[in-house]
């Protein structure tokens, strides 16, 4: 003699599926309140009000403006270095570009891109920063995943693993919830929320390998000469300099050495110090 399988009373289920859309809220909350924590709010204000004051400087006394924005940019790099949000690079990338370090500015600029990749006010200054090139030289081009990003980079990445929590939640409650024979109308609701769930988190982890992937990209802060190997003594790769502010792809890595490769293709070595790392 065959007996079906013991279920769960009514008031169990909904029990269960309270939990869990109640320890979803619990760790979303906790998650979006560790973003807000991190904030030094009186370091970004101070940071803030320094560039101000070079605005302010800018017209009469061009050398008191330009230690304002170095200031204001190394205050902004301090707080990134607590909370690397795209902002506080962005506001970075712009004190740089006005104290006139171009190859700096452009590799923060390139760090906010890379947190933010829809944002309109970053691909603006960075274009325009680049336009400021003596020579222009053609950036590395993008990847596939790194246009893509721009469709889902409108939200932050805390906000889409809320999402992803909240989602998973809900799809798991629903299938807790339903009794046996599960109705294929809550069934379809719970797959469309454990898949958005999937989807979302798929989405955080692609932009986590993309940044470490974008960590190969190196922009020159100061003109240098792009030789055909790791040390002076090699030919030049190229006539003129590459001026501040180019931006390659580096690919290998020595004492002191870097080899770099241009949008273009064209391959060589630079000294590592004259290059910086989104």
């Amino acid at each position: 003699m065959t007996h079906a399988p013991a279920q769960a009373s009514p008031s169990v289920r909904m029990t269960l599926a309270a939990l869990l859309l109640i320890a979803a809220v619990v760790v979303s909350a906790l998650v979006a309140r560790g973003r807000v924590a991190s904030v030094d709010a009186l370091a970004v204000e101070t940071a803030e009000a320094t560039y101000a004051e070079g605005l302010a400087l800018a017209k009469d006394d061009p050398a008191s403006a330009r230690a304002r924005f170095l200031e204001s940019a190394a205050m902004f790099a301090e707080a990134a270095r607590a909370d690397p949000t795209a902002g506080l690079h962005f506001n970075r990338a712009n004190a740089l570009a006005r104290a006139g370090e171009v190859g700096h500015a452009i590799a923060a600029y390139r760090a906010a891109a890379a947190l933010a990749p829809a944002d309109a006010r970053i691909a603006a200054n960075l274009a325009a920063t680049r336009a400021t090139l003596a020579r222009s030289v053609e950036p590395p081009s993008q990847r596939l995943v790194e246009r893509a990003a721009a469709v889902w980079g409108a939200f932050d990445e805390s906000s889409r693993w809320i999402g992803a929590i909240l989602l998973f939640a809900v799809g798991s409650a629903i299938l807790v919830v339903i009794e046996r024979p599960r109705r294929a109308a809550f069934v379809t609701m719970s797959c469309a929320a454990l898949a958005g769930s999937s989807l979302l988190a798929s989405t955080v982890l692609l932009d986590q390998w993309r940044r470490a992937e974008a960590s190969r990209v190196v922009v020159l802060v100061e003109p240098t000469t792009l030789r055909k190997g790791n040390g002076d003594g090699f030919e030049p790769a190229l006539v003129e300099p590459l001026p501040a502010g180019t931006e390659a792809i580096g690919t290998e890595e020595r004492p002191g050495w870097l080899a770099i490769t241009l949008g273009d293709g064209t391959t060589g070595w630079v000294p590592t110090a004259a290059t910086a790392r989104p």
